[in-house]
């Protein structure tokens, strides 16, 4: 024989849990105000996800005027162009100077972004955009190290290799 709890026998714990939980489960979800609610928070949360990427606008490219003073190592205009590629849609436009006067004039005119003088500094108005600092420093790198290979007696495709 099997034995039968009795009718008026005692829930245990986390089956009373259960039961009340999901009786209020089922009370909130009749609730209109709790469907509406819960809508509308939706909306807000896939509107805070969606609409960033839809109003970014990706179609212009930044332009950077850079002026050059002084010795650069060999390719570092060119380094410029193409490390300005890789960040995305940037492109560096470079100003061969010749002196850092002119440079500083032309900085503070606002006729350049920046210029980059003996590359040993680079001039700016106020502060340096942080993309184009790291356009320059990233090109200056890559052309002295380049520079330093070729140094060593190694050509461009044994640096580059």
């Amino acid at each position: 024989m099997t034995e039968r709890s009795s009718p008026g026998a005692a829930m245990t714990g986390s089956h009373a849990v259960r039961l009340v939980a999901a009786r209020e489960i089922r009370e909130r979800l009749r609730s209109k105000a709790f469907r509406t609610s819960s809508v509308i928070t939706l909306l807000f949360i896939l509107a805070a996800a969606i609409l960033p990427g839809l109003l970014a606008s990706d179609d212009e490219a930044t332009t950077y005027d850079v002026g050059l003073v002084g010795d650069a190592p060999p390719g570092f205009a060119s380094a410029l162009d193409e490390v300005a590629a890789a960040f995305g849609d940037s492109v560096v436009e470079v100003r061969e100077l010749d002196d850092a006067a002119a440079a500083e004039t032309l900085v503070t005119d606002g006729e350049l972004d920046a210029a980059v003088v003996d590359t040993t500094s680079i001039l700016v108005a106020e502060e340096i955009d942080p993309e184009l600092g790291a356009i320059i420093q990233t090109a200056h790198r890559q052309s002295a190290g380049a520079a330093g290979l070729e140094g060593t007696g190694l050509s461009g495709a044994e640096a580059a290799a």
